[in-house]
């Protein structure tokens, strides 16, 4: 009987003995002890956490560094370990401030032989700015808690400035005595956003005295001092060419606490390169009444102009381009200026009868004249820069049996002049004559006979006519044209080259 208890006895010592064993054997883990308020801190500092290994029960498993295991921390909330910037950082040390080993972007593990007595501590600090982070042990306390209080890092003191150049075309390239932006933000050590702090800064560049502060909205950021908070936005003008223009911002009382834009190119604007359209160069025109018009036709690109649908400010802002064309002597001298049609915004010029034949007495110097050869060219400018067109053409100008009515001036003969431009594409004119008032018919073929349009069939007055031919729909190829009027007739043929 005696034996019987003495064996009882033991047993009962065995398994309190092995009690952490059998207690983790039916689960346990670990929970964060709680914390009485909201952990803040400056990016930088540690945060102290204590972790105990605890049973169903809530019970410490003061043996965990002998039956535990290792444990896994998660940290959730953060993207210091996701973002580009190499200075942000977050990193977990043991209870010794031996850095954990990371096994992810947001893991670590925790070895168990840290725990004495079923409790350690680790030390966590992260150098981003950030809100709200936990850190989550797995296994977990059955019990729960096995996740931290948040924590919160705030942006420490002022150490450096970002600034930045907005560019007006990519990379970093502004256009001269047009507004652009820069923006200035103070920053921490780790380059965090410090939106607390207001700091007294100045500015510098490079190539100073460049600026103007006149235009819509632009400030002169080199006289005195600014008080910068958070992100500030500042409108520039520069008012010179330059490919290495450089801003500095430093705060006042501290010249070493400082930002730059790095070089930025500031580049011209002149509107895009653009060519003549019609008349085509070396061409004739012929005057026949006051009110005739002939059109000057040249490009317009789209855009017209590098600085167009810009956004600066939130404000979308584009290059007003006007055109003109310029009348020159066979010799190259310049005597005319006129603005394009609808205040100088159309790629085209309309000239009257009369306009022409003004035109013909400037060129030659003497009002009898019946004939000129001018040169023209056309110019697109943005207000600031001028481009030429790309040709400077000739042109025939001829007046003959000029009245004030269209149709009225009789020629001397019946006549089908030769269409223009010619090759066209798809659009030309074809002028004739006729000598009095009669039916006419103006039809086009193809080189088979197949008629393909008819341009004209009604009764004309005596005089010039002109009409107009848009071969859109029809292939590249020759084409005939044949005006009839009377019992007379006349053929020419004509290139459509698309």
């Amino acid at each position: 009987m005696n034996t019987v208890k003495t064996l009882t006895g033991i047993c009962i010592a065995v398994l309190f003995a092995l009690s952490p064993i059998l207690v983790f054997a039916t689960g346990g883990g670990i929970s964060f002890d709680t914390q009485t308020m909201v952990i803040t801190k400056v990016v930088g500092e540690e945060v102290e956490l204590t972790l105990t290994a605890r049973d169903k029960n809530s019970n410490i498993i003061r043996g965990w560094n002998t039956v535990g295991t290792d444990i896994t921390l998660t940290v959730k909330g953060s993207t210091a370990e996701n973002d580009n910037n190499p200075k942000t950082v977050t990193k977990i040390f043991d209870i010794d401030h031996n850095l954990l080993t990371s096994t992810g972007p947001d893991t670590w593990i925790l070895p168990r032989d840290v725990f004495v007595d079923g409790v350690t501590k680790i030390y966590f600090t992260s150098t981003k700015a950030d809100t709200m982070i936990t850190i989550e042990a797995v296994p977990g306390a059955p019990s729960g808690k096995n996740v931290s209080e948040p924590m919160t890092f705030i942006a420490g003191a002022v150490q450096n400035f970002f600034v930045e150049v907005i560019p007006h075309l990519a990379p970093k390239t502004v256009y001269v005595l047009r507004k652009y932006e820069i923006r200035v933000t103070p920053r921490d050590q780790y380059d965090n956003v410090n939106a607390d702090e207001e700091v007294m800064t100045k500015f510098s560049a490079r190539y100073p005295g460049e600026y103007t502060d006149r235009g819509l909205g632009s400030a002169n950021i080199f006289a005195g001092n600014h008080f910068i908070k958070g992100t500030v936005t500042f409108f520039l003008i520069s008012t010179m060419v330059r490919t290495d223009q450089e801003i500095i911002a430093y705060k006042s009382s501290d010249p070493a606490v400082r930002g730059t834009t790095g070089q930025y190119i500031i580049a011209e604007h002149a509107p895009y390169a653009f060519s003549l359209l019609d008349p085509p160069d070396k061409d004739t025109v012929f005057i026949d009444y006051a009110a005739q018009q002939f059109d000057l036709t040249w490009e317009k690109k789209s855009p017209p102009d590098p600085f167009t649908n810009i956004s600066v400010g939130g404000q979308i802002l584009s290059d007003d381009v006007r055109y003109e064309v310029v009348f020159s002597t066979p010799f190259g001298s310049p005597f005319l200026n006129l603005a394009s049609n609808a205040s100088s915004s159309e790629a085209k010029l309309t000239l009257s009868g009369s306009q022409l034949m003004d035109l013909i007495t400037k060129a030659t110097g003497l009002s009898s004249s019946a004939e000129a050869e001018v040169l023209w060219h056309a110019n697109a400018t943005d207000g600031l820069f001028t481009t030429r067109s790309n040709e400077q053409w000739t042109l025939v100008i001829v007046k003959r049996g000029i009245t004030n009515v269209p149709g009225s001036g009789a020629p001397l003969s019946f006549a089908l002049e030769q269409n223009y431009p010619n090759p066209f594409n798809p659009v030309t004119t074809i002028r004739f004559s006729v000598s009095h008032s009669t039916r006419a018919t103006l039809k086009v073929y193809n080189l088979l006979g197949k008629e393909i349009a008819v341009l004209l069939d009604g009764v004309i007055n005596a005089g010039t006519h002109t009409v107009k031919f848009n071969a859109t729909n029809l292939k590249s190829g020759l084409y005939i044209y044949k005006l009839t009027a009377g019992n007379k007739s006349a053929v020419r043929t004509m290139t459509l080259l698309k």
